[in-house]
């Protein structure tokens, strides 16, 4: 045996002895007797005139209050959840100032001025899995794709394809010189 093997069987044999004085002290100054002359738990008729005097400052207690008043104090609020619902707002719509979208167009080329996204473009426009937006003012995300991007970022595995604006509901990609819009999908 190596001296390695020594001090490994010296410290589990010191673990097992341990082990088995705390077992041992458990189950025998359990029946006896706590440890530092501490007294055993309460066994027999000492545990049962214990229980009866727990019972009985119980029932006192309860004897002390008065039912009928607390009840009498309960008073009943209507609450129409319709008439409260209708005159919630959007957390997302701004609460100074109109809402404008408008769609832009970098040069006279674009959606605004009617031309068609060519069908490859058409297709990864369309596919884009808006699922998210992050809204702040001064830094706003989107999750497209399941991949956070910000303003100036390009969409994920779509080169050329980038993030030109991000609005509360919708945002828009830049192709080019065209600006196109991607709506938030909801599920």
């Amino acid at each position: 045996m190596t001296p390695q093997q020594q001090k490994i069987a010296l410290f589990v044999l010191l673990l097992l002895a341990l082990g088995v004085a705390l077992w041992w002290g458990f189950f025998r100054g359990g029946a006896t007797g706590g440890q530092d002359g501490a007294p055993a738990p309460a066994t027999g008729e000492a545990a049962v005139a214990t229980g009866t005097a727990l019972a009985s400052a119980q029932s006192q207690l309860l004897q002390n209050i008065e039912i009928d008043a607390l009840l009498e104090d309960i008073q009943e609020v209507t609450f129409d959840y319709e008439e409260f619902a209708k005159d919630a707002r959007n957390p997302m719509t701004p609460l100074v100032g109109e809402r404008q979208y408008q769609m832009r167009s970098a040069s006279s080329e674009g959606p605004a001025s009617g031309e068609a996204l060519p069908p490859e473009l058409q297709y990864a426009v369309e596919r884009t899995n808006l699922t998210g937006i992050i809204w702040d003012k001064d830094a706003p995300l989107a999750v497209v794709d399941n991949e956070v991007v910000g303003l100036g970022d390009e969409l994920p595995n779509m080169e050329g394809i980038v993030v030109d604006t991000i609005n509360v509901d919708h945002i828009v990609v830049r192709i080019g010189d065209a600006l196109y819009p991607v709506e938030l999908k909801e599920h």
